[in-house]
C-alpha cells in the first residue's frame, strides 16, 4: 500500500496535533506543581515561584518598617527555571537577591504558559 502525499501529510498534522497537545499537558502539570503561583521573566527565561518567594520578592520591591537595610541586602527567593525544567525534566531552581531584581518582567499564568508554549493558541488543548 502505498500513501498518497496528501494521506501522508495528513498524518504528519495529527502527529503534530498529538505533539503540541502533551507540550500544552506538560507545561500546565509543571505550572500547577510546586504550588508555584509567581511568575516572572528575566534575562529572557521564564520561572515559577512559590508563595514564600512572592513574599521576600514583595518586601524587597516595597519594602515596609520591618525591613532593614541588613536584611535587604541579605535576603534572597528561590524560583525554578520553567524553560529549563521543560526542556529537559529536572529541576533548576535559582536564588534571587534584591540585585537580580533589575529587569524583571513579572507575568501572570497564562502569559507564561502561552510563552512556553511558543505563542500558540493554548485553547483547543484544553
Amino acid at each position: 500500500m502505498t500513501l498518497g502525499f496528501s494521506t501522508f501529510r495528513e498524518l504528519l498534522d495529527c502527529w503534530d496535533i498529538q505533539i503540541e497537545s502533551e507540550r500544552a499537558d506538560r507545561v500546565r502539570s509543571l505550572l500547577k506543581s510546586d504550588s508555584l503561583i509567581f511568575f516572572f521573566s528575566k534575562d529572557k527565561e521564564l520561572f515559577g515561584a512559590p508563595e514564600g518567594s512572592r513574599v521576600v520578592f514583595a518586601k524587597l520591591k516595597s519594602p515596609d518598617e520591618d525591613v532593614t537595610p541588613s536584611w535587604a541586602t541579605e535576603a534572597s527567593f528561590m524560583a525554578i527555571n520553567l524553560s529549563k525544567m521543560l526542556e529537559d525534566g529536572n529541576p533548576a531552581k535559582r536564588i534571587f537577591y534584591k540585585k537580580d531584581m533589575k529587569n524583571m518582567e513579572i507575568m501572570d499564568r497564562r502569559e507564561i504558559e502561552k510563552k512556553l508554549l511558543g505563542n500558540k493558541d493554548v485553547s483547543k488543548f484544553k
